[in-house]
């Protein structure tokens, strides 16, 4: 029998018929249970001693364990954000033991709208998950953690022995796998663009074409004109022809990139606009200097010239300034101005150039403009309807309403007194004839 089975039998029994013997304690524990019995006062307060003597012993020890390797810990700091309820912590914790992994990131977005933190009591299940190396999407949590955790949350990550938030960049690039440094580098380039530039310089000659093509594809996020000149290079250097145009495409993304300025020079001056003539378009040449750039020859509708087919090409891969400085008019007179009567009839798809560089307020005065002129169209289709009413043979009626209504009751009222009229006569004639009888 161990030492705390003993105390309990010994509880059991009771102190009056059982009493705790002392010597199956062991031997570090002798000498303070002959104190303990010289000065207790009775059997009960005895066995009471002796028996928290036996569990303190059998749960730690009498003497405290060796403090070598052992760190202070600071307090963790004082949030400046209210925490969410409980109900959120548990949902999240919820959402990740039943392994709805889009659920989670999906809430985890919904909550970082609202200036809220998540308890601390529940911070520890998310955080561990949100570094598991086999979690698909550490790299998305974490970055939605480092906003909900706050403070607390930071101060807790060395404790955990995970790095605190953005400083775990190039230390696991080299044992990551391909996947884990897509999201790394996309994490870098949303926070801070420079950092992952700078990551992407050093590493990309080391991966393979597939995988350089899929790192390039990552400087979407955060794109500027910082990034031009590597893209240059790897469009000049680089041996995989869909590396190139990748980064060709980036290129075309920066509107005051020098590959979109080429762009412009070419189409300057070919396209003509006269508001009675419409669109007129001079002759260009394709050369092989065109290739380089991005551009096709032949087109594969047979209905569309080459040379127009040239010059569509150009047209949809400059930004708005260039049809402000066409139309010689303010960016958004010109947008109206191009989505109301575009070129290249209906061959030209204005939303390539829209997309390409996410120009929201490009974006807001074309579907303006759209939505004006189909208002315009539907009220002057009701205008001919009206008129079409006003001496056709269903003469005045207005707009489906007013004159129709109004007439019905004028010819209601007309028939109601031609037949009060009638019923008058009637009635006379009646009352004459009855009135002649002898």
């Amino acid at each position: 029998m161990n030492l705390t089975d003993h105390i309990i039998n010994v509880a059991l029994l009771g102190t009056a018929t059982r009493e705790l013997i002392t010597t199956d304690f062991p031997e570090e524990l002798q000498e303070t249970l002959r104190d303990i019995q010289a000065k207790a006062e009775d059997a009960e307060a005895l066995f009471y001693q002796q028996s928290a003597l036996g569990f303190a012993f059998a749960r730690a020890g009498v003497e405290a364990q060796s403090i070598a390797g052992v760190t202070n810990v600071t307090e963790a700091p004082e949030e400046d954000k209210p925490y969410f309820l409980r109900e959120v912590g548990e949902l999240l914790t919820s959402l990740y033991l039943n392994k709805n992994q889009y659920l989670l990131l999906y809430a985890y977005r919904r909550a970082a709208d609202k200036g809220k933190l998540i308890p601390p009591a529940y911070l520890q299940t998310l955080l561990r998950r949100a570094f598991d190396r086999n979690n698909p999407y550490r790299y998305e949590e974490q970055h939605w953690l480092s906003l909900l955790a706050g403070q607390r949350g930071r101060w807790l990550l060395p404790q955990m022995g995970f790095p605190v938030w953005g400083e775990s960049g190039n230390e696991t690039w080299e044992t990551a796998s391909h996947e884990e440094r897509k999201r790394m580098l996309t994490n870098l380039r949303k926070n801070s663009p420079e950092q992952g530039l700078a990551l992407l310089q050093t590493e990309l000659k080391n991966e393979s074409a597939a995988h350089r093509d899929e790192l390039i594809q990552c400087l979407r996020w955060g794109l500027s004109k910082s990034d031009e000149a590597f893209l240059q290079e790897i469009v000049a250097t680089d041996r995989s022809s869909n590396v190139k145009e990748t980064a060709r495409r980036l290129l075309c993304s920066l509107p005051d990139s020098e590959l979109v300025k080429i762009y412009e020079e070419l189409l300057r001056g070919k396209l003509h606009f006269n508001f009675l003539l419409g669109w007129s378009y001079d002759k260009i040449e394709f050369t092989p200097e065109m290739k380089k750039l991005g551009l096709e020859e032949v087109s594969s509708n047979k209905n569309e010239k080459d040379d127009r087919f040239l010059l569509r090409q150009l047209a949809e891969r400059v930004p708005l300034s260039f049809w402000s400085e066409f139309y010689d008019c303010p960016p958004e007179k010109a947008a109206g101005k191009l989505a109301k009567n575009p070129p290249f009839q209906k061959l030209f798809d204005l939303s390539k150039p829209i997309l390409n560089f996410s120009d929201s307020g490009w974006a807001y005065h074309t579907l303006k403009e759209n939505a004006d002129e189909k208002n315009g169209k539907a009220q002057a289709d009701r205008g001919n309807s009206c008129a079409g009413h006003a001496y056709g043979p269903r003469a005045g009626r207005k707009c489906h309403f007013g004159y129709e209504r109004k007439a019905g009751k004028r010819e209601g009222r007309k028939r109601s007194d031609r037949e009060s009229e009638e019923r008058s006569g009637r009635k006379y004639h009646q009352h004459g004839r009855g009135a002649e009888r002898p």
